[in-house]
């Protein structure tokens, strides 16, 4: 199931590179994706940029990805502090993207699930503005995910995030199933 994910991932890709190719208002042009397909009682995560994705299981909420940005390598490789990285004018670059050219891959990741497990596809900016601390109560809340998304953007819009404000959540009720 990963690889039908990753194929999808490097279609967006391709098809992001034949726009900008097209047409020049267009050339360069890119974006961050996080995407996920559960089958099997696991969920296969594809990601390029810094979109994320989160796992929340036991109360306690855990990034699966990590961010394709200078601030990300360096936070990885300890050159910096989280608390750097907040204001780092590196911030958002991204060193990996779909519709970058030469092609890269996006990076993948598969998980088991097990009943009661969450999953958060956010963009950044949503988890700029809220951060993980407040993520992790939001999702703690027991609210059905439909309720839950419109509440993480509703606190995105309320500290005043600038950036785009997506979340998708998804709840395991069952087996592996969503």
């Amino acid at each position: 199931m990963s690889g039908l994910l990753k194929r999808a991932a490097m279609a967006a890709s391709n098809a992001i590179q034949d726009e900008g190719a097209a047409s020049m208002k267009f050339l360069g042009m890119g974006a961050a994706i996080v995407a996920a397909l559960v089958a099997g009682g696991h969920v296969h995560i594809a990601h390029m940029g810094d979109s994320r994705a989160y796992l929340f299981r036991g109360g306690e909420l855990r990034r699966l990805t990590d961010d394709h940005t200078i601030v990300g390598a360096l936070l990885r490789h300890g050159e910096i502090s989280p608390e750097e990285a907040v204001d780092h004018p590196a911030r958002g670059r991204l060193t990996r993207f779909a519709g970058m050219e030469p092609v890269v891959e996006p990076s993948m990741r598969s998980v088991e699930l097990t009943p009661g497990d969450r999953l958060l596809l956010c963009t950044d900016g949503l988890w700029g503005a809220v951060g993980d601390v407040q993520l992790n109560s939001m999702m703690a809340a027991g609210n059905n995910p439909e309720v839950t998304c419109r509440n993480l953007i509703a606190a995105g819009k309320q500290v005043g995030g600038q950036d785009n404000l997506t979340a998708v959540v998804c709840e395991c009720i069952q087996g592996g199933n969503t």
